[in-house]
């Protein structure tokens, strides 16, 4: 029975690995109009990794080192984890320009976003 359990308890991690690598800086969309600025994340991974919930973190949090996929973890992670993201808004305070290309970002700052990211969720 515990084999069965260990088991069934791994298999949102498992959906998590599988469809972490299908997610892509390209699934997101930004939108910039007069009222504002907006980020839209579509696509299968961004809907399967949103449905686990906190259950992506580990893997998204690794993504936050891939340049193809840096943008897209932080906005998943963001939106899964909006109560922490308030409280610890310190780096990052604005949303991603949605009129910077993304690939402008230096590495610097890429790292400095996943550091920040493993502060606030405690995943060193």
């Amino acid at each position: 029975m515990a084999i069965i359990a260990a088991c069934i308890a791994a298999v949102p991690y498992v959906r998590a690995h599988l469809a972490i690598g299908s997610l892509s800086n390209d699934d997101l969309t930004f939108h910039a109009n007069t009222f504002g600025r907006m980020i839209t994340l579509e696509g299968n991974a961004a809907t399967t990794l949103r449905a686990l919930g906190s259950k992506s973190n580990h893997e998204l949090l690794e993504s936050l080192k891939d340049r193809t996929k840096f943008a897209a973890a932080h906005s998943l992670l963001k939106e899964i984890n909006a109560e922490q993201f308030e409280k610890n808004d310190r780096y990052w305070s604005s949303e991603m320009d949605p009129l910077r290309n993304l690939n402008t970002y230096s590495d610097d700052e890429i790292l400095e976003l996943a550091r920040f990211w493993n502060r606030i969720l405690n995943d060193p």
